[in-house]
C-alpha cells in the first residue's frame, strides 16, 4: 500500500501487487480502497502528521502485527 499526503489527510496512494502480480495483503483483503483515509496505526492518530517522513517513521516502528484503521471518503451526491 502505498500513501500520499493530501489537504484532506494521509490517503491510500495505490494499492499494490508483489513482483509475481498476486496482490499484497492490503489489495487482497478487498476491503481497503485506493482514496481511503489511513486514520491510526496501532491506535497511534495520524492526523498531526503532515509529511510523508513521520507517515512513514509510524509505519515502520509500529509494532507487529500493525493495525490500521482507515475511514471511507464521504462523497457528496448532486440531487
Amino acid at each position: 500500500m502505498i500513501v500520499v499526503i493530501k489537504a484532506e489527510g494521509v490517503l491510500v496512494g495505490e494499492l499494490r501487487s508483489g513482483v509475481d502480480g498476486t496482490p499484497l495483503a492490503a489489495k487482497a483483503c478487498g476491503r481497503i480502497n485506493e482514496g481511503d483515509h489511513v486514520v491510526a496505526v496501532n491506535e497511534r492518530c495520524l492526523l498531526p502528521h503532515t509529511s510523508l517522513e513521520e507517515v512513514s517513521r509510524e509505519f515502520s516502528e509500529a509494532s507487529r502485527p500493525v493495525r490500521v484503521l482507515f475511514r471511507r471518503p464521504v462523497r457528496s451526491v448532486a440531487v
